[in-house]
Order: C-alpha cells, then structure tokens, then sequence
C-alpha cells in the first residue's frame, strides 16, 4: 500500500465520512425485507442482474474466509500482520458482500421464490453484508489508533460473520436442493424411529396418542400455529382446553354437553358452525363417542390405556381406535417408503431437477426445478414416467420444456397444481391436460401461450385457478374464458411460485 494511501486511512475525518456512508448503507439494506414482492412489470434489468447472485456471491464467502485464517494465523505467531492486505481485503469483502444482497434482492424480486426460507436467507445475508462492513471499520480504527480492544472487536466480527455466512450458505443450499441438503447425509443424524416399531397397545396414551391423532386429519389444519381459525389453537393442550375467540371454553372436564367443541362437532352438518366445516371430512358417529367418554372422565392428560383397563366400555371404544390409527400409520409408512424408493430409483448424481415429499400430503411428490435455472427438457420428463401418478405439484419454472412435455404432464392423473413459468410452451400440448381431474392451478406466466390454444383449458373441468401474467393472451379470449366458465378465476398477476 502506497505512503498517501496509508496517509489517507490515518485521516479521522475521512474515517467518520466513510462510517456515516456505511450506516445509511447498513440501513438501507435493512430495509429490503419490507419492500413488497411488485405485481407491476418487472424492469428485465432486475431480472437479469439478479440471475448473477449464485456467481458473485462466492467472492465475499471466499475473501472473508481467508480473512479469517490469516487472522487465526498471527493470533498463533506462525505469520505475520499485513494490515494493508487485510483492509484491502475487507474492501472487497465489504464491496462484494453488498453487491450480492443488491442482486439477490433483484433475483427476490422477479417473483420466483417465496416462504419463510427465503426471507429467512435475505436477512442472514443482509446481516453478513452488514458485518463484512463493521469488519472493516474495527480493522481500519484499529490501524489508525493501535487499540488491542479494536482488533478484539475486529476479529470477533469476522468470526460472527463467518458463522452467520455458514447459516446463509445452508439456507441457500436447502432453497435450491431441499430442506436437508447440507445434513442429510451427516453421519451422527439420528434416523426418525420407523412407523413399525409402534409401541404396545396398552402403553398408548389416551390423550396424546389417540385423540390427538384423531383429531389431527380434522381439525389442526384450520387450528395451528401458523392458521389459528377463531383464534382457536389446538397443537397445545392448554390452549386445546381454553378455546378460542368466542370466549366459550372448548373442553369442560366431565361435562362435554357444556364443551363448546363437542357441541359444534355434534351439531347438524348443515349448520354453520358445525366444526369441521363443509368440504372437510367430519367425524365418525365412534370418534365423537370417543371424544365424549374423554370428557365424561375428566379430559386427562398422560393417562395409557392399560390405566383404564377396569372401565370396559371405555377402554375398548378406545383400544378399537387406538389398533385403527396403528393399522393407518403401517400403511403410511409403506407408502413413504415406496415413494422413497420413487425418488431414489430416478435419482441422478448431477440432476436438473428436485423431486422431494408433499409436505400438504404425505402420499405424494412435489417436482420442481433446481435453482436459479436449469437444461431439465422434454427427455428429462420422460424418463420420469415412473413417479407420474405419484406427482401432486410440478414446477417447470424457467425450464427447457416444451409443448412435447405435455403429453407427459397429461400422464400426471393425481396433479393438483402445474406451474410454467418462463417456459418455451405455446399451449398447443394443452389439450393433454383434460383428462386431469385434479388439477386446480394452471399457471402460464411470461410463456407465449397462444390465444387460440389457450381455449383447451376450458376442458380441464376441475380447473380453478389459471393464471396469465406477462402473456400476450387477447383481453377478449380472458373475457370469452371467464364467461364460458364462471368458476375458474383468470389471474393477470403474479401468482405464487416454488
């Protein structure tokens, strides 16, 4: 480093100019996650850049890295302090490090990614942007003023923003491999204890292992942590005890004809606060009695079927549920198993695609495409036949697929949602798709579907949502779609991706 810059980082004014510049900085990065995902046309600019984010993002994990062992190398004498090669360093850190959480913002905002793990990366990336810049401040002050108490705080930084470029690079990965990418084959994982080894009938608990399990297909889909209906949330036993908005209490122990639960499950069907409500499965006639005796005997807690052995009545109503549920999950655990096998049997070493569980329905799949785009074309589905009818959601996004591929699509007879996005489709392969009597969601934004092929879809009878965003589908064929089927909705927005 050359004598007038070293003159120049001495400087305190220059170091107070550049520490106000990071702040604004550090604040307008944080303000990223509470921009909103834009309905309105994206510039292609932004979407361009933001395709970058995967390259450039490797430069700051690299540079802060090194950064790192060069530092644990002084601490333990074996090589010298080079401050100016670890500021210039940090500089490419810093520089690198905003620039990627900029791109990857633009790549958020194309539309194409959406949950809890995204933004959960956003964040974790924001945050190692914002250290790689205090890095570089506590290394800069700690140059100007010799402080060991700056050089602590530097090195405690660089660790930090290690340990938080670990956390993002494992979000990364599990948005574009899956969940369980980086630990999936960690040697030390406990393995989930398999469905078979149940265990004996008389140690299942009444509470916990029966009539939450009952419960479980009914009712916790509307009553859970993150869809809480009425205000009711049933995944604690406190709170499945208390009730919900209504104020009434949903369990009264020994008295279920005064429990608001039991009296909305008993009520007629047609009512409209009969619990669960219409379009979902209701209780049998033997789960309500079930439910009933529990209340009449105090709505206990860790109470096993071999403690209410003496109650005979009782104990066999519940021992009968208790074999049913047990007999539900072999078969469970056979189908897991079997779709397991699925994925594994058209699994590839360096495959374009993800295929992993349904987690909104055990029994099936979910085929999407690798991030941020992929070859995965016309031969690549084929060679999947196998798991067609497996496959209950499949995202093509941005893939090379063609109008070839649906006649494979077409062979999909459980799909319930078909996602095309920036494919090369022009919808003349959409005829294929009136067999599927499943299938709820079309969604053909940014292809350039034509607008005489776009009318197959008013074959596909169990069609409720289709959606053109970024098509140039005449407004009159739109009109002519909705009149001819009231109840498909055309959506000219973005809809929702995975």
């Amino acid at each position: 480093m050359s004598s007038k810059l070293n003159a120049l980082l001495k400087k305190t004014t220059l170091f107070n100019q550049v520490f106000l510049f990071f702040t604004l900085l550090s604040l307008f990065l944080l303000s990223f996650p509470f921009w909103p995902v834009t309905e309105e046309d994206v510039s292609q600019w932004v979407l361009f850049s933001g395709r970058f984010h995967p390259l450039i993002i490797h430069f700051p994990i690299v540079l802060l890295f090194v950064l790192l062992f060069w530092e644990c190398m002084v601490r333990l004498g074996w090589i010298e302090r080079q401050i100016s090669f670890q500021i210039l360093l940090l500089i490419l850190s810093a520089i690198f490090s905003v620039f990627s959480v900029i791109i990857g913002f633009a790549l958020f905002q194309s539309g194409g990614y959406s949950g809890e793990t995204v933004y959960s990366h956003l964040y974790a990336g924001i945050a190692v942007a914002i250290g790689a810049l205090t890095a570089l401040l506590f290394c800069w002050k700690a140059y100007q003023l010799n402080f060991k108490k700056y050089t602590n705080g530097y090195l405690i930084i660089l660790l930090l923003t290690n340990l938080l470029i670990v956390y993002t690079s494992h979000l990364g990965g599990s948005l574009t491999h899956g969940e369980d990418f980086l630990t999936e084959h960690f040697p030390l994982k406990s393995v989930p204890v398999s469905a078979y080894d149940q265990k004996p009938l008389d140690e299942m608990l009444v509470f916990e292992d029966i009539i939450q399990n009952t419960l479980d297909a009914r009712c916790y889909s509307c009553h859970n942590e993150n869809k809480t209906k009425g205000g009711y949330l049933m995944t604690s036993f406190d709170d499945f005890l208390k009730g919900g908005k209504s104020k009434k209490t949903a369990i009264v122990p020994a008295k279920p004809y005064e429990s608001e639960l039991f009296q909305r499950i008993t009520l007629e069907e047609s009512h409209d606060d009969h619990m669960p409500p219409e379009g979902k499965t209701p209780l049998t006639n033997q789960e309500i009695l079930m439910l009933e005796k529990w209340i009449e005997k105090g709505a206990l807690q860790g109470i096993s079927l071999s403690d209410i052995r003496a109650d005979s009545v009782y104990f066999t109503l519940l021992s009968s549920q208790a074999q049913r549920l047990q007999q539900e999950m072999r078969i469970q655990a056979q189908r897991e198993q079997e779709l397991d096998g699925l994925i594994q049997l058209v699994a590839h070493q360096e495959q374009s695609f993800l295929l992993e569980k349904d987690k909104e329905n055990k029994n099936g799949l979910v085929l999407s495409m690798q991030f941020p785009g992929t070859s995965f074309d016309d031969n690549q589905l084929a060679e999947l036949q196998a798991v067609f009818s497996h496959i209950h959601r499949a995202s093509f996004n941005a893939s090379n697929i063609s109008d070839d591929a649906f006649y494979h699509i077409g062979q999909m007879n459980n799909l319930r949602a078909l996602f095309l996005q920036q494919t090369r489709i022009k919808g003349n392969g959409l005829i294929y798709l009136q067999n599927l009597e499943s299938l709820e969601i079309l969604d053909l934004s940014g292809t350039e579907v034509d607008d005489a092929e776009l009318l197959h879809v008013l074959k596909i009878n169990s069609l409720q949502h289709l959606y053109l965003y970024e098509t140039h589908v005449n407004p009159v064929i739109v009109d002519a779609i909705a009149k001819n089927n009231p109840q498909l909705e055309v959506h000219l927005e973005r809809g929702t991706l995975f």
